[in-house]
């Protein structure tokens, strides 16, 4: 996720237009490791391709995940607070 952020960081940040062949990002797209592509796909399809790979291991954890328990409601009923004002 680290590189990720330093790739989008980089579009960011700079104020003239970049693409994916610009400086440095070519070689950080082809070294993610979420992207199981050739290296002679372009570095955008390896960015894309990690990125899917990482929406589709969270949406898998989140799966996993059990709901919270539901709390009882804890708010006083209109006769108890009648009772406490009296």
């Amino acid at each position: 996720m680290n590189v990720i952020k330093k790739i989008r960081n980089q579009f960011a940040h700079v104020a003239t237009p970049m693409d994916f062949n610009s400086e440095k990002i070519p070689d950080q797209c082809k070294g993610l490791s979420l992207s199981y592509h050739e290296s002679t796909i372009s570095p955008r399809e390896h960015f894309t391709a990690a990125i899917l790979g990482l929406l589709g291991r969270i949406n898998a954890e989140t799966l996993k995940c059990e709901a919270p328990e539901i709390k009882v409601d804890n708010t006083p009923s209109k006769d108890d607070k009648e009772q406490f004002r009296a």
